[in-house]
């Protein structure tokens, strides 16, 4: 599984990685079917394959047989599905289903960094994620590599999205 962050060019970096590689892809789906028939028909010109996070037997199913599949976790999709972690040091919901993935599809983590250099380069990088002393990474392991990511490079992040809509609430993104 390869875990990236939200950034501004994440759908460029997807197409990149796409065209050198059998890669799917894991996103939510948009509210306008409109929207989401457009988004769709763009991914898959990089991608092999597009899951909507509920449609979770599909990609455990492509991680299962071995698979790379793009997920962006830096999400908050409720307090149900999620757990608090701190996000520069602030109380985030985040979601955890990567102990659960990992559990079920024995697929190691893999971290796609990507930035603009100061000559506007763009630099994709990919490293294997080792646990901890455990078998699997834990989501705060990788979320402390996100936030380290967004650090190095805080003008590329979409902060705009909904990350803090848990613990803020929604009409504070109005």
């Amino acid at each position: 599984m390869i875990i990236f962050k939200h950034s501004l060019h994440l759908e460029l970096d997807a197409r990149i990685l796409g065209m050198h590689s059998e890669i799917y892809g894991v996103g939510r789906k948009n509210n306008s079917n409109y929207l989401e028939q457009v988004i769709k028909k763009g991914r898959l010109r990089g991608l092999k394959d597009t899951a909507s996070n509920k449609e979770v037997k599909k990609f455990i199913k492509w991680l299962k047989n071995g698979k790379s599949v793009l997920y962006a976790i830096d999400q908050d999709y409720g307090k149900k599905q999620s757990l608090i972690q701190k996000f520069f040091g602030a109380d985030v919901y985040v979601i955890n289903v990567t102990d659960k993935i990992q559990a079920m599809t024995k697929c190691n983590i893999i971290f796609m960094n990507s930035f603009y250099d100061e000559d506007n380069m763009l630099h994709i990088s990919l490293e294997l994620v080792k646990p901890k002393g455990k078998k699997i990474v834990s989501s705060s392991e990788i979320h402390s590599i996100i936030e380290d990511s967004i650090r190095a490079n805080p003008g590329e992040y979409l902060w705009h999205h909904r990350r803090f809509k848990s613990v803020l609430g929604k009409s504070f993104y109005k």
